[in-house]
Formats: structure tokens, sequence, C-alpha cells
């Protein structure tokens, strides 16, 4: 991994669930990635899903977000020192490009994370994008609605007829943040596809 000049692992354990995260900066000192892992104790249990995204809760900023991703951000993000050690990397390079990213719930953790960066000013906003795969949803209407105003390049990359991204739904009292990018799985079949992944 010559190409990479820090490499960091941060991790974080509830009774509800568990969360990681991960710090890499390049050798070339302009980037810096941040990705996210989270994963329900319970993933099957009906009561556990309920209990970890209903109701919403207030958190650190405006608008009502999960619970589990609420409890994820404070602990990881803040109490584990994740964020304090982003912050030292940033002053090192105020002009770093940021990505943030992740799967599934920790696409959504992502998504708050990257709130916090550009909002808490600890990037240049613009420098800042937010590349999710699978995310679940991640708070209200509220939530939504200043996390784009804050958050301008913020992808959440979909399969077609994937359920998991409308998850809980806005029936429960979500709303869908970032531009959501659809792809198709036909084209994950394709011989382009399959030569790329053959080189993994």
């Amino acid at each position: 991994m010559d190409f990479m000049r820090h490499f960091q692992n941060f991790s974080a354990k509830l009774d509800d669930g568990s969360y990681s995260g991960l710090i890499v900066t390049l050798n070339d000192s302009t980037s810096v990635a941040l990705t996210f892992r989270a994963d329900l104790s319970e993933p099957y249990s009906l009561e556990s899903w309920n209990k970890s995204f209903l109701p919403l809760e207030k958190w650190k900023y405006e608008g009502n977000v999960s619970t589990f991703l609420a409890k994820g951000f404070e602990e990881l993000w803040q109490k584990k020192k994740m964020r304090e050690r982003f912050q030292e990397i940033m002053n090192e390079s105020r002009n770093r490009e940021v990505l943030v990213t992740g799967h599934y719930l920790g696409g959504a953790l992502a998504a708050l994370v990257a709130y916090d960066i550009v909002k808490g000013r600890l990037a240049m906003k613009d420098n800042v994008t937010v590349i999710t795969l699978g995310q679940m949803m991640v708070g209200d209407e509220n939530f939504t609605r200043a996390y784009e105003e804050e958050v301008a390049y913020s992808f959440r990359v979909v399969r077609r007829l994937d359920l998991i991204p409308h998850v809980p739904g806005e029936e429960k009292g979500y709303a869908f943040n970032g531009r959501e990018a659809k792809v198709r799985v036909d084209l994950m079949k394709s011989t382009c596809f399959s030569h790329w992944k053959s080189r993994l």
C-alpha cells in the first residue's frame, strides 16, 4: 500500500449493533477518504428494526434521524475520536478533497458524518463528496432539507428494484437525501464488468 500515507481504523459496539470507520489519506496529500460500516445485532428481528428506526430522534443538528444511526454517529465519530483524528489530518491541509462513503447502514452513517464535516467546517464545502452504495434512509424531511443545503455533492448509488434503499419508508416519516443514481442489474453482468471483476 505504498500509495497510502495514512490508514486508521475505528470501531464501536453497542447492545443493538456495531459500527466501524476507516480514514485513508494518499501520499499525494490531496485526498482523504472515510468509509463506514454499520450492522444491527439482530438484523432479522422485527423488534430490533422497530427499536432502531422508530421513532426518529433529535440529533446534533437539524431534523430527526434513526436512533441507531444517531448512536453510531455519537459513539464512533465523536466518542472514539474519529472526528478528532480527521480534524488533525485536515489541519495539515485545508484544501484536501474529501470522499465519504459506505454501504447499506454504513452509507446512512456516512451521510450524517458528511453533514457534520460540512456544517462543522472541518473541510471546504465544495471539496466534500458523498457516494453511498445501497444506502438506507437516514432521517426526516427537516434533516433532508438541511442536508441538501449543506452537502452539495451527494450521490446514492442503488440497484434498480432493490428495496433496501427505500427502508424504513416515507410512510414512516423518512425522506431521501442526496441524488439517486440507479444501476441496472443487467449492466453488472456485462462482459466489461466481468472483465473488471476478474482482475480484482
